[in-house]
């Protein structure tokens, strides 16, 4: 009995406390049964009294089977009946906890909403005149009563095309892109607190001297267009944080972007990335950034990167370098082949700005047949095709009424052309009566300074008086900046960077590493780097003002008078009018420096003998008049595609003279081929005194326009002097002959030098080529003669760059194009240069640095098609391009197309790609400029409506989420 209560009380002791395991209850059965064969304590006695008492126990277990759940027995089945409900339980528990879970990654991982203010509903009622008029290509046309209408409706209608690069641009502005797309961003961040941006604006925006009230409104109305097209559109945001935007953001952004023109982020890099002094520890001695030695560190490593090769190619290349090795005598390194990502050019889209072509002809140029009155504007300006920097085509029309109590009448304006992504104005373009078209130029316009510093004195440079002597120990002032960068999703964190400005300089000041100069401690001396860019800030917050009286000018007295207030820093201006005038300027912040200096190099910052100072007129920079300049030349026509201003005209006289000009401002010499070209092609057969009438007057405007899209490399330029160099002294090259590289030479031998789809030499040789080619502009060999001789107009190759190398990249070319084609002879240009866009993909002509530029790049992703052949991608050079001239009546006629379409970002637009045929076939479609012009014909208008009143078309803003990825994706 006792063994059986023992038994009983331990049976529900672990049917209690064996949580519902069932191994456990058959652990318990199995004790029980060997209680009742006697096997336990107690033996035989234990074993009859069971026999004894099997009825009284049959009626116990019957009992037991008729309890509640919650009490178990010996019963097995019974006992695992009621372990299911914890399980139950816990499994409810556990889901609500994945729930939780689930909803708080969510939460974290996603953008938050953004929360708008509720006045942005009523802007649309504040700007009621404006309206949008699409033509037939999706091409925006804003009419409206007052100026500031017109700017509210030019920015609502470029955020139905691209408001994903619009908001990156102005997160850019404000320093605010970490935040959106992480740490890697940091460094972009630091820039508008590095220069001073937002105190810049701060303190200008409500100096009537410097932002007019009018430019002032005209900005905010700008801003408001944007906020509204975010209040209606708020599933397009990308972050809860960047609106609202402001009228200070329009101009922060404007100024923000300049710089980057002016190569301050090279700048940059050149001191972050090299090592830019050398380190004897004289400061006097100091050398320029090693350029050499950063283009050749980065060779090396895009030569490691992913070029596409497929796994053929990858088993052929020891073969190939054994080839190499034993034709040339070169070992497989060469430095730039066709193996390499983008020919191994260490260049980004930063450097494709600097291409651009403009030229103006003038009435006496134009054959007597054609009615025209004015001048012939070409402009051409080589950018990116997508991000920031693209072209976005717009025409703007204001009747000048008065908008509010604080924008009066004016006379409104008329005017066409193409801008950047946040600028309310056009940037080039046209109106009734002038056009005008800008090129990049090079002037010398960032200095760097190096500090003269002490560890015991951490915030402080020496500085002293070259006259006298006398020095100080100067203050930094000094503030400091927290980025915030993504981490994922809502998960931000931030890093503090401390920022330094030099008041004896006007610039800010970056920290770089040890100068190995040590103190008489023998501590390290951290270097300091002043960089000083010319017009910054006081004159970049200026740039805005000159472009929009730029826009209203109505003849060149007025167009002057705008270029007079010198607010941009740079560019070649190139302009034409319905009276026929043509007039180049040299546009620049030339500052008077020391000749004393090679300011090239980076120069002391311990002596006021380096600062700028003023020239006799009181004037920080030259002015505007006596800038480099050329009007109304004998030869009819001005150009500049990049290079020098000695070269604008084909008759000497015309141009300016080269020894007027301080070799300090650092004026570019070079003559891009594309500068070659149009000279030529411009240029009279037989220009001189005894030229008729006729003579002069042999272009058309079909001619002109077909001068534009010319593809051949000239008889001097780099290319053609090179390829003469391998093919001439091919012989000498060589260690033995190959009967591949015989025929491959040949072919090269006969090239016209043109790059159209069907050419079949342009293939080895672009491809081969063209990082020597970007290497003689990165390295500033691409120049006429040395600055003291600059007056020649053939540029001469530098013979540093080995022929034996260029030859034997020509030769790898030509086989890596046999391995990926099965053939490298009849290839044509077209097959392997293609322009995609969305599911277009068509073979396209032209090539860097040929009037009809295109850059192409060969990478892993985009270069191998469907069928796994590699090809070239283009993705900048030739854009936007308009042609302007004025009718016998003095209406102006543009022909104009853009390299994709009007849609620049939505994908499923229909004018996302709708003009990608006519530009590879170099057409052009007529620009309607005017209501009456868009009305004159039936099917001109697409679409038609107030801002704000429109009808919702999912095609112009597209899948949102598909938006926003590419829109993550987006490389700047």
């Amino acid at each position: 009995e006792k063994m059986e209560g023992r038994d009983s009380a331990t049976l529900r002791r672990r049917g209690q406390g064996a949580s519902n395991s069932v191994e456990q209850t058959t652990l318990v059965v199995e004790e029980n049964e060997d209680l009742n064969r006697g096997e336990g304590v107690g033996g035989e006695g234990l074993n009859e009294r069971a026999w004894v008492d099997d009825d009284e126990s049959s009626e116990e277990e019957e009992d037991e089977d008729s309890r509640p759940a919650n009490n178990p027995t010996l019963r097995g089945v019974t006992m695992d009946d009621s372990s299911n409900t914890p399980v139950y339980i816990c499994l409810i528990v556990f889901g609500i906890f994945l729930i939780i879970l689930a909803i708080s990654l969510i939460w974290l991982l996603t953008v938050p909403a953004p929360n708008l203010p509720p006045h942005f509903a009523t802007l649309g009622k504040s700007h009621p005149s404006a309206r949008i008029i699409r033509d037939s290509f999706g091409v925006p046309h804003i009419f409206a009563d007052s100026d500031p209408e017109v700017s509210f409706g030019l920015a609502y209608a470029h955020s139905e095309d691209d408001f994903i690069t619009i908001q990156k641009t102005f997160l850019s502005g404000r320093g605010k892109l970490a935040a959106s797309y992480g740490f890697g961003s940091a460094a972009y961040d630091h820039l508008p607190s590095f220069f001073r941006v937002s105190q810049t604006v701060d303190k200008a925006y409500y100096d009537e001297e410097v932002i007019p009230s009018a430019l002032r409104q005209i900005c905010e109305s700008y801003a408001d267009g944007l906020n509204f097209y975010a209040w209606r559109h708020q599933e397009e945001i990308v972050t809860d944080d960047l609106f609202p935007i402001t009228g200070k953001d329009i101009l922060g952004q404007f100024i923000h972007k300049i710089p980057l023109f002016m190569n301050i982020d090279r700048v940059l890099q050149d001191i972050v990335m090299d090592d830019p002094l050398n380190r004897t520890g004289v400061p006097d001695n100091l050398d320029p950034p090693n350029l050499w030695k950063l283009l050749s560190s980065g060779a090396k490593a895009t030569r490691k990167q992913v070029t596409g090769l497929d796994s053929k190619w990858n088993a052929i290349k020891s073969k190939v370098s054994s080839k190499i090795s034993d034709i040339f005598g070169l070992g497989s390194e060469l430095p730039f082949t066709a193996t390499a990502n983008e020919s191994t050019a260490p260049h980004n889209d930063a450097d494709l700005l600097k291409g651009s072509n403009a030229f103006v002809v003038t009435p006496d140029r134009i054959n007597s047949a054609i009615k025209n009155k004015g001048s012939v504007v070409v402009i051409n300006s080589h950018q990116p095709w997508s991000g920031p920097f693209t072209w976005y085509e717009a025409h703007l029309h204001s009747q000048g009424k008065a908008f509010g109590v604080n924008y009066p009448a004016s006379r409104g304006f008329n005017v066409s052309g193409a801008l950047f992504p946040g600028c309310p104005v056009i940037l080039v373009g046209h109106n009734n009566h002038i056009a005008w078209g800008l090129t990049v130029n090079s002037p010398d316009l960032v200095d760097v300074y190096h500090l003269t510093t002490d560890v015991k004195r951490p915030d402080e440079y020496w500085f002293e008086d070259h006259k006298t002597g006398i020095g100080r120990w100067e203050k930094f002032e000094t503030d400091h900046v927290d980025i915030s960068y993504r981490i994922l999703g809502r998960i931000k964190s931030s890093t503090r960077k401390k920022l330094r400005w030099s008041t004896m300089h006007d610039a800010p000041v970056i920290k770089f590493g040890t100068s190995g100069m040590r103190t008489p401690d023998g501590d390290f001396v951290s270097d300091y780097f002043a960089i000083k860019i010319a017009g910054y800030p006081n004159n970049h917050i200026k740039a805005l003002e000159q472009w929009w009286r730029m826009n209203t000018a109505s003849n060149l007295k007025e167009f002057k008078q705008a270029v007079a207030i010198q607010g941009i820093p740079m560019f070649n201006i190139l302009y034409g009018d319905d009276l026929g005038n043509a007039w180049y300027v040299y546009q620049a912040l030339l500052p008077n420096k020391s000749s004393k200096y090679d300011w090239n190099r980076i120069v002391p910052g311990n002596t006021t003998e380096t600062l700028w100072s003023k020239y006799d007129d009181g004037k920080e920079f030259l002015a505007a008049e006596n800038l480099p300049q050329v009007l109304n030349p004998k030869s009819g026509f001005i150009q500049n595609c990049n290079s020098a201003p000695w070269n604008t005209s084909s008759v000497k006289e015309d141009n300016p003279d080269p020894n007027s000009f301080s070799a300090t401002f650092g004026i570019e010499s070079r003559v891009t081929n594309r500068a070659l070209r149009a000279l030529e092609l411009l240029s009279v057969a037989n220009e001189n005194e005894n030229d008729t009438e006729s003579d002069r007057s042999n272009l058309d405007i079909d001619g002109i326009e077909a001068i534009k899209w010319d593809d051949c490399y000239h008889r001097d330029s780099q290319m053609m002097q090179i390829i003469r160099r391998i093919t001439e002294n091919y012989k000498d090259l060589i260690k033995k002959e190959d009967p591949m590289l015989n025929k491959i030479v040949q072919e090269l031998a006969d090239w016209d030098g043109c790059t159209d789809v069907n050419s079949t030499s342009a293939v080895i040789a672009v491809v081969a080529l063209q990082g020597y080619l970007d290497l003689y502009q990165w390295k500033g060999l691409y120049e006429v003669q040395k600055r003291d001789n600059r007056t020649a107009t053939t540029p001469s190759i530098n013979l540093e760059i080995d022929a034996r190398e260029q030859l034997a990249s020509i030769f790898e070319t030509a086989l890596k194009l046999d391995n990926c084609y099965g053939h490298w002879q009849n290839l044509t240009w077209g097959t392997v240069q293609r322009m995609k866009r969305g599911k277009s993909n068509l073979g396209i002509g032209g090539a860097p640095d040929v009037l009809n530029a295109v850059h192409s790049r060969q990478e892993a992703v985009v270069g191998l098609d469907a069928a796994g052949v590699q090809r070239r991608e283009a993705h900048a050079g030739d854009g936007y391009v308009l042609i302007v001239n004025w009718e016998e009546e003095g209406k102006p006629k543009g022909r104009v197309v853009h390299q994709y379409g009007a849609s620049t970002s939505r994908k499923e637009d229909e004018h996302y790609g709708d003009q990608m045929e006519m530009f590879v076939r170099k057409q052009m479609r007529e620009e309607w400029f005017g209501e009456e012009e868009l009305r004159k014909e039936e099917g001109r208008i697409e679409a038609e409506y107030r801002v704000g009143q429109e009808t919702e078309k999912k095609a112009r803003r597209g899948n949102w989420l598909e938006q926003y990825i590419r829109f993550r994706s987006l490389e700047d």
